[in-house]
């Protein structure tokens, strides 16, 4: 009898000091993602975790929107498949949750729940459907979404995501950006990677952003809405390791420039013999209307006009205006050219095969850039033009400033703009740029067009307008970028002219398809991208998306 009880406690102090070596952790989430021709995401998930409390592992997906998750089933490291409990309680004892599993669904998404069961080394396999992975925007397809939550506990060490389909993601000319932690987010041999390189912290998550081109997947989930707003969305917080050390660099430019004696400051300024002064002009509201075509009917001299003023904010406006003013002269189309080994369905190029003449040396070198970035075949894709700004985004960026300058050098010689001295301290003397009276009524006036644009709709008189006078009107429209919301209003009122014109809507979806790689490829190059190429992920953003959350881990 003693024996027997003598056995009994060795085994219990035993099983007590197995259990004491154990800690809470989780070493490792994989995830294998393949999304299929409908958007439909079909998830394996694997754990690799030390358990040494608690009753059940969980995971939380929040804002999920019209996506549903389904078909959740677990397996253990020994191939037991778990039993799925469609009421989950999640103050079950832990041999009540043992090789059970169940989701919980509360106001701000679910939770996907499966037991413990013995503690130790464990291995848990997931397996789970994601409906609506995929969105149909008015421009493009995108995912959005949030796979790794915030403030997990235990934390995760290491985080490794592949997302597959049958298409070649860097074939279609997917574009990615990684949000929530430090490591990679890049398209490798066709597929999305998301991996961390650094600490995954309990701060850290991971959110991942994809654009994709129409017409690959059959998804069914419209959202009214371009992916520019999405894209700058996700983009509010962001911070990287790049930005970071950026960041830390000017803080010590300053206080280096801080510590330099006055005198260093004034030969700065002295040897800045041309500073710019930006145009003073009167707010909208207080500007008459005008129906006119400003500044001489000159899309380049209206560019520079509207920059110094402060009406143009985007220089890739610019570029827009110009496809216009291409597709009315019949200088360039908007064609469809069959898809790829991994593109679905056609997909929409500029074509450039057309013999192409201008007396404009500017006109001339971005049709030389075009055909450059074309490969040759005279169809520029967005997907190459996208991978082409990347690699030469300092050639269009000069040939930005040679506009402004070529144009700046003009109004000088019509005596638009006069120089002025000033003096530092009253002392050493350096030159500013002065704006005539002349050149402000020009300004005034572009911007006076602009009201008339946005609010015509709300003006009694309706003057008959000629198809020239329509199209003009959109060229500066796209300018200012506001052709789309022009082209849409002037419809309503002028159907009969918008049926004539080629300037039509599919155009300009089309053209700010291009205008938009431009502004987002610009903030990559700024904070996003290294100089060895290869995608990073941001310590921050990725607000809004569906999924993710915060919590998980253990309970």
């Amino acid at each position: 009898m003693y024996k027997k009880i003598g056995l009994f406690l060795i085994l219990f102090f035993i099983n007590i000091l197995n259990i004491s070596a154990y800690t809470d952790s989780i070493d490792k989430i994989s995830m294998d993602i393949f999304v299929d021709d409908d958007g439909t995401a079909y998830v394996e998930e694997v754990w690799e975790t030390e358990v040494a409390s608690g009753t059940e592992n969980y995971k939380v997906f929040e804002n999920l929107q019209t996506s549903q998750i389904i078909d959740f089933t677990v397996k253990d490291e020994a191939a037991t498949v778990y039993e799925y409990q469609n009421n989950w309680d999640i103050n079950a004892s832990r041999l009540e949750k043992k090789n059970k599993n169940g989701i919980v669904y509360n106001s701000n998404g679910i939770e996907l729940c499966w037991g413990v069961g013995e503690y130790g080394y464990r291995t848990y396999t997931l397996n789970y459907t994601i409906t609506n992975f995929v969105q149909q925007y008015n421009d493009s397809q995108s995912i959005y979404f949030g796979l790794i939550s915030h403030d997990m506990n235990p934390t995760p060490q290491n985080i490794d995501i592949t997302i597959s389909s049958n298409y070649n993601f860097n074939e279609i000319g997917a574009l990615l950006w990684g949000y929530g932690y430090e490591g990679v987010a890049d398209i490798i041999d066709g597929k999305i990677i998301l991996r961390n390189t650094e600490k995954f912290q309990s701060s850290n998550y991971v959110t991942f952003l994809v654009e994709l081109p129409n017409n690959n997947f059959n998804t069914t989930d419209y959202v009214n809405d371009n992916f520019d707003k999405l894209f700058n969305q996700a983009e509010v917080g962001v911070e990287n390791k790049f930005s970071i050390w950026s960041n830390l660099l000017n803080i010590i430019i300053v206080l280096f420039q801080f510590l330099i004696i006055s005198v260093g400051i004034i030969a700065a300024i002295t040897s800045y013999k041309k500073a710019n002064v930006k145009m003073t002009i009167a707010s909208i509201k207080d500007t008459n209307y005008y129906r006119d075509i400003p500044c001489k009917k000159d899309i380049f001299r209206a560019y520079v006009i509207g920059k110094y003023s402060g009406l143009i904010k985007e220089n890739s406006n610019l570029i827009g205006a110009i496809l216009l003013k291409w597709i009315k002269e019949k200088k360039v189309t908007f064609i469809e050219v069959e898809g790829g080994l991994f593109t679905k369905g056609d997909k929409n190029a500029i074509d450039l095969s057309k013999p192409f003449y201008s007396d404009n040396i500017h006109e001339t070198e971005l049709y030389n850039m075009f055909l450059k970035a074309s490969k040759g075949n005279k169809a520029l894709e967005k997907n190459e033009f996208s991978k082409w700004y990347m690699r030469n985004y300092t050639t269009v960026n000069n040939w930005f400033s040679k506009i402004e300058s070529s144009m700046k050098t003009s109004f000088e010689s019509e005596g638009l703009i006069s120089k002025k001295t000033e003096k530092v301290l009253n002392l050493i003397p350096y030159q500013i740029d002065v704006y005539t009276d002349k050149i402000k009524e020009e300004a005034i006036a572009f911007q006076g067009l602009k009201k008339f644009l946005k609010e015509f709709t709300l003006i009694n008189e309706r003057n008959v307008i000629s198809v020239h006078l329509w199209e003009e009107y959109l060229m500066f429209a796209q300018l200012l970028g506001i052709a789309d919301e022009v082209e849409q209003q002037f419809k309503k009122l002028y159907p009969d002219i918008a049926e004539q014109t080629t300037l039509n809507h599919n155009n300009i979806v089309y053209i700010n398809m291009y205008t938009g790689i431009i502004r987002r490829n610009n903030t990559i190059i700024s904070s996003r991208r290294s100089s060895g190429g290869g995608g990073f992920s941001s310590s921050g953003g990725g607000g809004g998306s569906r999924g993710g959350g915060g919590g998980g881990g253990r309970r």
